[in-house]
């Protein structure tokens, strides 16, 4: 398997494969498929005939064992030209090109639990490449961006994206940016962000929720997430006692941004108690274009409420 059905599968992690068994189905002539907005970008040799060979968007890729449509030749150059192991959201054609790790699973979409500390090892190590989606793939980046902030606060920190596909970022280290502290207080089932200008934010919220294992859940407004019904609210793990989101605001008004929290399902009482939180505006590495990448989806989303 390539990237074959995770954008149409969205939500549904990759499969771990371990070991260098990828590596040589594809090697032993396994057609291998890229399905961004169904188009297929790597056609098998055999099945295509001399058809490929005489189109200009396609050129042969020995070590995949197939046709690549070009658009996508730029990642698999970028995942082939580094020595380190390649990260990546969701398994693709770089993790194809690199090889599964064989210390964890293949993909951030599927880290849960201890490999979340797993993935989260390998960040520290400062990876030379990480491969995630294109922000205008699927409103799911939208989604991703909010559950797994853990993963995506340390490239908008220290990382610099660049397009490499039409579906996918490569981000390279950069000189990590300083996050100033803004000021944060819950009140009842709100939380307060003194933002005095648009942009993103972090909130680290502390909470006692339902508890692990809990059919329920509360949800809070960032503000971002619109994958879905989700109308800009992120779920918060009902057994975590502390989780961090990214926040955006558009409007900062008086300085003063409402985030509201609902439960799901809606039951009597509030399922969480929020206890304090903190909250830092989201600055983005010298030379990064992060901002312009992402621009475009987080001007579509509707705004927090204005103090």
């Amino acid at each position: 398997m390539v990237r074959v059905g995770t954008l149409a599968a969205h939500r549904l992690p990759a499969p771990a494969v371990r070991g260098p068994a990828l590596r040589l189905a594809v090697a032993a002539g396994t057609v291998a498929v890229l399905v961004p907005a169904a188009a297929v970008a790597v056609q098998d040799a055999r099945q295509a005939g001399g058809v490929l060979a005489a189109d200009p968007r396609y050129v042969h890729d020995e070590g995949l064992g197939g046709f690549l449509d070009v658009a996508f030749a730029d990642q698999v150059r970028a995942a082939r030209e580094r020595e380190a192991p390649v990260v990546e959201e969701y398994l693709g054609l770089s993790g194809v090109v690199d090889g599964p790790q064989s210390d964890s699973v293949d993909s951030v979409i599927a880290a849960l639990g201890r490999q979340r500390e797993a993935f989260g090892a390998r960040l520290a190590d400062r990876p030379g490449l990480v491969v995630t989606t294109a922000p205008e793939a699927t409103d799911w980046v939208t989604w991703n961006l909010s559950a797994n902030w853990w993963f995506y606060r340390d490239l908008f920190r220290g990382y610099a994206p660049v397009r490499t596909s039409p579906i996918t970022l490569s981000w390279t280290p950069a000189g990590p940016a300083t996050w100033a502290e803004v000021p944060c207080r819950t009140e009842g089932s709100r939380v307060v962000v003194e933002a005095l200008a648009a942009g993103l934010y972090e909130v680290a919220l502390r909470y006692e929720g339902p508890g692990r294992g809990a059919r329920a859940f509360t949800m809070v407004q960032n503000s971002v997430n619109v994958a879905e019904d989700a109308d800009g609210f992120v779920a918060l793990d009902p057994g975590a006692h502390e989780q961090r989101f990214p926040v955006a605001v558009r409007d900062p008004g008086s300085g003063t941004t409402v985030l509201a929290t609902r439960d799901v399902p809606v039951d009597d009482g509030p399922l969480t108690t929020l206890e304090s939180c903190s909250a830092f505006a989201i600055t983005f590495p010298a030379g990064a274009d992060t901002a312009a990448v992402y621009g475009r989806l987080l001007a579509s989303v509707a705004p927090a409420e204005g103090g």
